[in-house]
């Protein structure tokens, strides 16, 4: 018994040492990761502020507005939050998914671009099941589509999906973008 207890402390010791550099190198992702956003957000001043047109776009929102987004003093902040953790199970948004829903909830057009696996589904499922009527999502992909509709219904959200293989869809054209459609009533 003795000689497992020393094998089974030299695997913690070796366990502790790979959980400290794994720490270690987390937070020079994230130092990285900071600088890079940094880069990326002064590039997109420079080209908006070197832009052949003279004048801001009437759609366009500076980046103080946007961030004006970022709060939870909206009349549907206690619905989302509520929706957050009852109907989705999470306690917190990513980065800038609570913009995007309080953008759209103000009935905001948003296009948002976020790397796969950051959350940009909840920033239309959220704000869909908060809403009266009816969303309509179009992804080119048939297995995102199934897997989103999947979720959806096992957390109790009306979805359904129309595509090339739906019955009223037989005999048309296919299409090469797959809907489906999500809301309250």
């Amino acid at each position: 018994v003795k000689a497992e207890l020393d094998l089974v402390e030299a695997e913690l010791e070796q366990v502790e040492l790979q959980v400290a550099e794994l720490l270690e190198k987390q937070a020079q992702l994230t130092s990285r990761k900071s600088a890079l956003l940094l880069q990326l957000e002064e590039a997109c001043d420079a080209i908006g502020s070197s832009s052949s047109t003279t004048s801001v776009p009437e759609w366009a929102m500076s980046r103080q507005v946007l961030q004006s987004y970022d709060g939870t003093d909206f009349p549907w902040s206690k619905e989302v939050e509520q929706h957050l953790k009852s109907s989705f199970g999470l306690s917190k948004f990513r980065p800038l998914q609570l913009r995007a829903i309080n953008l759209t909830m103000a009935g905001n057009d948003v296009f948002l671009v976020m790397p796969t696996g950051r959350g940009k589904s909840l920033c239309f499922q959220l704000p869909a099941i908060c809403s009266k009527g009816i969303t309509l999502v179009i992804t080119p992909l048939v297995s995102l589509m199934e897997d989103q509709i999947m979720h959806l219904k096992s957390v109790g959200i009306p979805a359904v999906m129309l595509n090339a293989s739906s019955s009223k869809c037989r005999g048309h054209q296919p299409f090469e973008t797959v809907s489906y459609f999500t809301g309250t009533e």
